[in-house]
């Protein structure tokens, strides 16, 4: 044989292997890693709100305990996913590599008890904890471990709260402030987001706080005790770097003049403020309006407020973008009692739940829509309630009062960036009985429905015939069986 004919190709050659996902440049890879992480982000997000929201269905009233079958039809079908970020990290050295930062991200208590974990991972991925949970158990248990978390910025930290005939031991938060090795005082220092539970000492806040100069975030939350404003604002006059406070209810104080002590005390800008309204709702609007030149957003829950006249505030939020509200009857009807949408001026996103009366939801429209009558609509509108389906009249008046071509409207209690049921499906034999009676209903939103989903099946269709895969016809097939399309088609 020649040497060229032994050089010459083969008649047909074996194709080049395909490109496999470890050959994938790293920067591709980092973006399949954060895309996973939110993928696992919005699962525990969405788990956690079925969870919720089912636990507040079991006490609904018997007109509307529909919900209940609703959310644990819908817990069926959505079983927990396996962790995307574990899956990837398994995958190879290169993987584990790229997923390191976001895999270990999170650091449990019980997690540092394991062998495994302080012979192999802290020693490797310690450096990529940002969060820890239970900071209190982790100083109590283990301080020495603390250091080896350098880049840990968030943390938990419990007062642990015991009852009355209980003394407290030298393992309290207050010891082990005081300690001499200095394990959670020093860590605490590089902390930027902290989040307070159950404590019932101010004095013992204000000392943990005191470690921790460099907050942007603080959480005060599920405390029994409930400080003052003047207390609060001493508080926040000792944090300049607090962007962001989250905080139950303040004790009512009519006696404190409020503009007199901000003048008194220099307050950091925060950009988002989070509070329990309900005991003082006048008190918790001037509060808020101390960060008016800087603050962006504002939540309050508002529950049966105590204050049955409320009378309107002088207040006004020039720089408020996001205003988000949780609470009953009541409580908005105190609100709107209270302020008007001229005192929100570039407001552009807002968010209500759990009303639960026909008579508050009109209402919640119409702040809405003043908004759109001012020649500024909202960008933005989320309304719903967790403890019933919004049946066809109330998503009537809202798509009908305060639709606009620059207003996304949401009536479900998932993320807007969450797929969920239209909301036209989740009753559809009310509407048959509500044409049957003659009513009046804007078909045209349930027009809109309807055909997008026969879009999306006359799409796979021919998608599957340009394609020409057996199996993309088999599992349409198998969509029409489950939803019975084919036996109605049949039957007629």
């Amino acid at each position: 044989m020649s040497v060229a004919a032994s050089r010459a190709p083969p008649p047909n050659p074996t194709p080049s292997p395909s490109r496999q996902n470890m050959d994938l440049p790293h920067e591709i890879k980092m973006q399949v890693v954060e895309y996973c992480a939110i993928v696992d982000d919005e699962e525990q997000q969405r788990r956690a709100l079925l969870d919720d929201f089912m636990y507040e269905a079991t006490f609904a009233t018997p007109a509307t305990s529909d919900i209940l079958h609703h959310w644990q039809d819908f817990a069926t079908w959505s079983s927990p996913l396996s962790s995307a970020l574990a899956s990837v990290y398994g995958l190879s050295r290169s993987w584990s590599a790229a997923a390191a930062p976001r895999r270990f991200e999170e650091l449990h208590v019980w997690q540092t008890k394991s062998p495994f974990f302080r012979q192999h991972i802290l020693p490797r991925f310690g450096h990529h904890f940002r969060r820890i949970n239970r900071l209190d158990q982790l100083a109590r248990e283990d301080p020495l471990l603390l250091p080896q978390l350098p880049n840990a910025d968030r943390a938990v930290l419990n007062g642990g709260i015991r009852p009355a005939r209980q003394q407290k031991t030298d393992d309290s938060i207050s010891a082990l402030l005081r300690d001499p090795l200095r394990a959670l005082v020093a860590f605490l220092a590089q902390l930027g987001t902290l989040e307070l539970r159950f404590f019932d000492d101010w004095a013992l806040i204000q000392e943990a706080l005191h470690a921790a100069p460099s907050l942007r975030t603080l959480r005060l939350r599920h405390d029994p005790l409930r400080p003052a404003i003047v207390e609060v604002i001493d508080m926040l006059a000792r944090l300049p770097n607090l962007r962001e406070l989250d905080i139950d209810e303040l004790l009512p104080d009519p006696a404190t003049d409020i503009l007199t002590v901000r003048r008194q005390h220099p307050l950091p800008p925060l950009l988002s403020l989070s509070m329990d309204a309900t005991s003082d709702l006048e008190g918790s609007l001037l509060f808020a309006s101390l960060f008016s030149s800087s603050l962006t957003k504002l939540h309050f829950s508002l529950h049966s407020l105590h204050n049955t006249s409320p009378a309107p505030v002088n207040v006004l939020f020039p720089m408020v973008r996001t205003l988000h509200l949780v609470g009953d009857m009541d409580g908005f009807d105190g609100f709107v009692a209270t302020v008007t949408a001229q005192q929100f001026p570039v407001l552009s996103e807002f968010e209500i739940e759990r009303l639960n009366e026909d008579e508050s939801m009109a209402k919640v429209v119409a702040f809405c829509a003043s908004f759109k009558s001012a020649g500024r609509p909202l960008g933005t509108i989320r309304i719903f309630d967790s403890t019933r389906h919004l049946d066809h009249r109330t998503l009537d008046l809202i798509h009908d009062s305060l639709a606009h071509p620059y207003t996304s409207i949401h009536t479900t209690p998932y993320p807007p960036s969450t797929p969920f049921i239209d909301g036209v499906f989740m009753q559809p034999k009310d509407l048959v009985k509500a044409v049957d009676n003659g009513e009046h209903i804007n078909f045209d939103r349930v027009k809109r429905a309807v055909k997008r989903t026969a879009d999306f099946l006359a799409n796979w269709v021919r998608r599957a015939e340009a394609s020409g895969s057996e199996e993309d016809f088999a599992r349409l097939a198998v969509v029409l069986q489950r939803a019975e399309l084919e036996r109605v088609t049949m039957t007629g």
